[in-house]
């Protein structure tokens, strides 16, 4: 579970913020950010979905952005990604540059668990996080208003499943999650941390490390699909929880997506 990582970000903007950024702007495009097993820094790269065929493709735009970044969201009112070092629980943030900074570590966080699960909600307010590890388990929700990035907890009611990434629905804003110890989709109440398990188990999915929507609220997942390897991309019915493969990638062993057109 531990080594790469993907995130799915948006087209690069052509101005910069006073601090070096460059804010990310919505017009469809795919990013992501690949951390290597034992590596200290993420790359950037745009992925290539084809409208045919089953393969997914990668164009390098960074090798290396200096920092590790996980369980990441975009942040709707500046337009930039924040996002936790799952190891040493550091908050950072990036811009569509391929510049990222470290904003420390946040006050209160736990660090007794691995942070790999997360999303910022979308209203921009807090970065949410499930850690792997740890108990009780609950949800983290750095204030990323706040100077000091203060943490705010809600204990999840269902201390069974194991969360390794999570997704906002657009429209519904509904949280759903990837339970990789049961197999199954589930959806997160993040105010009173109850938990949705009823959907199908998917036997066939070993873990979905990566949960996005795009703009029309489809949600999609990056995984391990038939085997331990992640490096299929597939579709996920939200409402039954089934999950049908759509494409092979570049294979990985962490990773994180995310659409942020669905902001546009």
């Amino acid at each position: 579970m531990k080594g790469s990582i993907f995130y799915i970000i948006l087209l690069l903007a052509t101005w910069k913020i006073a601090n070096g950024q460059t804010p990310f702007t919505c017009k469809g495009q795919y990013y992501l950010s690949l951390t290597k097993n034992g590596s200290q820094s993420s790359g950037l790269y745009e992925v290539k979905i084809p409208t045919s065929g089953a393969q997914i493709y990668l164009d390098t735009i960074s090798t290396s952005i200096g920092l590790v970044l996980n369980g990441m969201g975009y942040r709707i009112t500046d337009n930039l990604i924040y996002g936790i070092d799952p190891n040493t629980a550091h908050l950072r943030k990036i811009g569509s540059d391929g510049v990222a900074i470290d904003l420390g570590l946040p006050k209160g966080i736990p660090t007794d668990r691995l942070y790999y699960a997360g999303d910022v909600t979308p209203d921009g307010k807090f970065l949410l996080l499930i850690g792997l590890g740890g108990f009780p388990q609950q949800i983290v929700k750095i204030d990323l208003d706040d100077p000091e990035y203060a943490c705010t907890f809600v204990g999840l009611k269902n201390n069974a499943v194991g969360i390794v990434d999570i997704a906002f629905d657009p429209f519904t804003g509904i949280m759903y999650g990837h339970d990789l110890r049961n197999s199954r989709i589930v959806t997160i109440n993040p105010d009173d941390g109850s938990v949705n398990i009823n959907f199908k188990v998917q036997s066939q999915v070993d873990q979905l490390g990566a949960l996005f929507f795009d703009s029309f609220g489809n949600l999609y997942g990056y995984g391990a699909y038939g085997s331990g390897a992640q490096d299929k991309f597939v579709s996920i019915d939200k409402k039954t929880g089934d999950i049908r493969l759509l494409a092979s990638g570049p294979t990985i062993s962490r990773s994180r997506w995310m659409c942020m057109s669905i902001y546009a």
